[in-house]
């Protein structure tokens, strides 16, 4: 499973851990992070599956939140369309199409 360590809109509606699969055999690990703007915000074990920079408006996923490997794909997805639309300068207009897609 993977376990969220890090309260974020992103995994809104989410237990604290949930099931996705790692589908890459390269992944950064947890301690690469120190010293930099990026910090993990969801892990399995010791890699990374979720990455926030702190700075810029920057997520990434180690595993593919479409996949129905991952328990609550739709439900991640849509979060995250949610989190660029609240941090987007054209929010009307994403807003609009997020709600016609959605």
């Amino acid at each position: 499973d993977v376990s969220i360590t890090e309260e974020s809109l992103i995994f809104d509606g989410f237990n604290s851990s949930f099931k996705a699969a790692l589908y890459h055999s390269w992944a950064a690990e947890s301690n690469s992070l120190v010293n930099t703007e990026l910090r993990d915000i969801a892990h399995f074990e010791e890699v990374n599956m979720t990455i926030l920079h702190n700075v810029y408006n920057v997520l990434g996923f180690q595993f593919h939140p479409e996949s129905f490997l991952t328990e609550d794909g739709k439900l991640l997805l849509s979060n995250w369309l949610h989190y660029y639309i609240r941090k987007s300068k054209a929010f009307g207009a994403i807003t609009l199409v997020a709600n016609l897609i959605l």
